[in-house]
């Protein structure tokens, strides 16, 4: 199994611990198709894991018996859970290696768009929040002084945010001057300001 579809299977083992989504949400949150997620549940069930469902079309992981048994206390957290982790995080010294290495596990485990101030750097939570809400809800947004490091240019850019790199590092954008998509390093922000203009 290839490094990203074993990484994938592990993101689904946690989303199905616990949550409510259908096939479709957990592709669109695994970056995947439909039937690749289908896929992924037959093997686990043919790995000895339990999969249930609600409603018919709603799988989840039977913590109760089967192999999840031994691993579930290990690798679920509620939000609840995940936000203590995330104030705790912060709370080690910036200048140690371990803070960025659990940073990175709780964001692999836990892609919920609150914990990005985790991942990205302290005062960057605020840009990445207004991008994710701009993206939701597929309107435009102006990248207030964007610090460009091709041409050393500082200048605000007219944007159509649709997607995140891994660990909200760069945005890709709709760059509506330049009428082509482009990556944004979120670094390179310093604020976003929502427009009322959709995609």
């Amino acid at each position: 199994m290839e490094q990203t579809r074993l990484q994938r299977v592990f993101r689904l083992i946690t989303l199905l611990i616990g949550n409510h989504r259908n096939p479709l949400e957990l592709a669109e949150l695994l970056e995947t198709d439909r039937r690749n997620v289908q896929r992924d549940i037959v093997e686990l069930k043919n790995s000895g894991f339990v999969v249930e469902y609600r409603n018919r079309h709603i799988p989840f992981l039977s913590a109760n018996e089967g192999s999840l048994k031994e691993i579930s206390n290990l690798v679920h957290f509620s939000k609840e859970d995940a936000y203590i982790l995330h104030r705790a995080i912060d709370s080690i010294d910036n200048s140690t290696a371990l803070k960025q290495n659990l940073k990175r596990k709780l964001y692999n485990l836990y892609n919920y768009p609150w914990l990005a101030e985790v991942v990205v750097k302290p005062g960057l939570g605020a840009v990445v929040h207004n991008l994710s809400e701009a993206m939701a809800n597929e309107q435009c947004v102006i990248l207030k002084n964007y610090h460009s490091a091709n041409s050393n240019a500082v200048s605000d850019r007219h944007v159509e945010p649709f997607r995140f790199t891994t660990n909200y590092e760069q945005v890709w954008c709709y760059d509506i001057a330049d009428k082509q998509c482009k990556l944004f390093k979120v670094a390179r922000i310093e604020a976003v300001e929502l427009r009322q203009d959709a995609w």
